[in-house]
C-alpha cells in the first residue's frame, strides 16, 4: 500500500516519510471526492481500500 501511494503522489522519499507518518494516525483525510482519487488508485493496484466518514 505504502508504495502504491509514493507512486500515486509522485513523492520524494522524505516527503514520503512525512506523510507515513499522518498515515499511523487517522490515516488520510479529506472530502470524499478528494479521497475518491486515491482509493481509485490503490484498487487498481491491487490494494483494498475503504471510505468512511470522520466521526463528528
Amino acid at each position: 500500500m505504502l508504495r502504491a501511494l509514493r507512486e500515486m503522489r509522485h513523492l520524494s522519499m522524505a516527503d514520503f516519510r512525512l506523510m507515513t507518518a499522518d498515515l499511523s494516525g487517522a490515516g488520510l483525510v479529506g472530502t470524499s471526492v478528494e479521497m475518491a482519487h486515491p482509493a481509485e488508485g490503490l484498487r487498481k493496484r491491487s490494494v483494498a481500500s475503504t471510505l468512511v466518514p470522520s466521526p463528528a
